[in-house]
């Protein structure tokens, strides 16, 4: 077998190299045009065909010829509407656009596996699909990739790798079982009768019943949930009104709801539409509340999965596999995990320096690139154990 260390240390300059390029050139969720373009330039270079699933998706697939087992690595490549504060010499080069979540990175370590892989399949038994998933921050992409794989049918293992800064360097958490939590979307609007400022009495100013709302269902975790079973409700938006002497006709707000177990949304959902429909009422205003679960499940680590890539993650220098308390955010890579067995974990590229431990999200998120080979290793390493099970 070949040496992987080795191989990912010879590619190591080309997925920074990669990394910045992309860094450079940001695209927002489904418009992920240059980026799938970039990315396929790449695959037809190492002779991997593809695919193009909704668009912006791309799928390749390495085929040994040999039968075995099927895998798939995903990789998202969409960015985030942040304006870059980092002074990095490969900032971004579109105003109000960055890759601010390290999605660059994964596309990149994706491709520097898949040439390691493409260059050694005579070495290997099975077939790698390489999952370059487009709108991960919108939650789209996944659904579209994971049916067409189910349409190939299906894989074996799936697993993926998110960087983050707010972790060390060298640590990956690898934790079986719930590992993201679910994201419920959810809307609140209150109608009430608009009129002028100065005469609230021949209106009903639908603001304060929102305001009101606001507050209650913020503190539903304290007063009417269970503490030891997490959930977040999160009002992220609020708007309401055109003018300063205009009483509006109607408040609205929307936000998330985080959660692990159906049973704890199903409960959360409930109470805020009862608390929505008698507060609003109690001011002569209607409540509609409106919801849509399901877009984002919870991220579900296969144990045996786990299993295997704590020991790949063992063997692979400079890297220390640990376990994390469960985290209230989401990403739709839940849908490989539930369609497919198999692992989803967050990795260190954090640094000593006022910028070097900052959430993803943030206009000045930047990462050790030391992390990118360790990276490539691990995924690569984990490719081919899956293949050889």
């Amino acid at each position: 077998m070949f040496n992987i260390h080795e191989e990912a240390k010879k590619y190591e300059n080309y997925v920074i190299d990669l990394r910045h390029e992309f860094h450079r050139h940001p695209e927002l969720s489904d418009q992920e045009v240059w980026t799938s373009g970039r990315i396929c330039e790449e695959l037809d270079k190492m002779g991997i065909p593809y695919v193009r699933v909704a668009e912006t998706n791309v799928v390749g697939l390495i085929d040994t010829g040999r039968p075995g087992k099927t895998i798939a690595v995903r990789g998202d490549i969409d960015a985030l509407p942040v304006h870059e504060e980092a002074n990095v010499p490969f900032k971004s080069e579109i105003d109000g656009c960055m890759h601010a979540c390290g999605h660059d990175t994964h596309a990149a370590m994706l491709l520097g596996t898949a040439r390691i892989l493409s260059e050694h399949k005579e070495e290997l038994s099975g077939k790698i699909y390489l999952c370059f998933q487009k709108g991960e921050e919108i939650g789209h992409g996944a659904r579209d990739i994971v049916n067409y794989l189910k349409e190939q049918g299906g894989v074996d293992k799936a697993f993926g790798l998110h960087i983050a800064a707010s972790l060390p360097l060298g640590l990956i958490s690898l934790n079986e079982g719930p590992a993201m939590a679910g994201a419920c979307k959810w809307t609140l609007k209150v109608r009430g009768k608009g009129g002028h400022g100065s005469m609230p009495a021949a209106s009903i100013d639908p603001i304060k019943p929102l305001a009101e709302i606001l507050l209650r269902i913020t503190s539903l975790l304290v007063n009417r949930m269970d503490t030891l079973e997490p959930v977040v409700v999160s009002p992220c938006m609020f708007h309401a009104g055109t003018a300063d002497n205009i009483i509006p006709e109607t408040a609205e707000m929307a936000g998330t709801i985080r959660y692990f177990k159906e049973e704890a949304l199903d409960k959360t959902l409930a109470l805020i539409a009862d608390i929505a429909d008698k507060i609003a009422a109690s001011y002569g205003a209607a409540a509609e509340f409106t919801y849509s679960r399901g877009d984002t499940i919870p991220v579900v680590n296969e144990p045996a999965a786990i299993a295997v890539a704590r020991k790949v993650a063992g063997e692979v220098e400079g890297l220390t596999p640990i376990e994390t308390p469960k985290m209230m955010g989401s990403d739709n890579f839940a849908d490989f995990v539930h369609a497919f067995p198999g692992f989803y974990a967050f990795f260190g590229a954090g640094f000593d320096g006022p910028d070097g431990n900052l959430p993803n999200h943030h206009p000045k998120f930047t990462l050790d690139e030391k992390a990118f080979r360790i990276g490539v290793e691990f995924l690569t390493g984990c490719a081919v154990q899956f293949l050889g099970e």
